[in-house]
């Protein structure tokens, strides 16, 4: 598997304020499979993110990104639309954690909601930790993840690099 981070990512922005939680994400209570999960992602806040979410866009959002429940259906969800990666301005602990766990690119971007707007393009360029508005040229630094998040996104994932692991072990 290629990490995510190695490529430069690039897409249509959808942005969010502040206070995204788990239920905005993934809340429906009935849902059976991804799709049900698709049709309310982000619904109460932008109805029309649904319907016109396209595989490569990018989300902006503010402070507190992913408070709420643990759900690793709220990080799932935005794998199965397509989303390449989320720009905040600051993440809940436990979302952030799921995130790495699935190896799902979120970045911690202080500052990214005054360069970019809805619609706009950005480009992130991980090894050089710069994410750029590709329509006015304003950029921004992104923190870099520790060398052993590094190693779970390269591996796809936590339980693949626990797999991959166990088997040079011999186990």
């Amino acid at each position: 598997m290629i990490s995510r981070l190695k490529n430069n990512i690039s897409g249509r922005v959808w942005k969010f304020g502040d206070s995204i939680d788990t239920n905005q994400l993934a809340g429906t209570a009935n849902a059976q499979n991804m799709e049900d999960y698709k049709k309310d992602c982000l619904a109460a806040l932008n109805p029309e993110f649904p319907k016109l979410v396209k595989s490569g866009d990018i989300i902006v959002a503010g402070d507190n990104f992913g408070s709420g429940s643990s759900r690793q259906s709220a990080v799932e969800v935005l794998f199965y639309i397509g989303i390449k990666a989320v720009l905040v301005e600051s993440v809940a602990r436990i979302y952030f954690r799921t995130c790495m766990a699935l190896a799902f690119p979120l970045f911690i971007a202080p500052g990214i909601s005054n360069i970019v707007e809805e619609g706009e393009e950005l480009g992130i360029n991980y090894s050089e930790g710069i994410v750029s508005n590709l329509k006015n040229g304003e950029k921004i630094k992104i923190k870099k993840y520790a060398p052993s998040i590094e190693r779970i996104f390269d591996s796809g994932g936590l339980v693949r690099l626990m797999l991959k692991r166990l088997k040079e072990e011999g186990f």
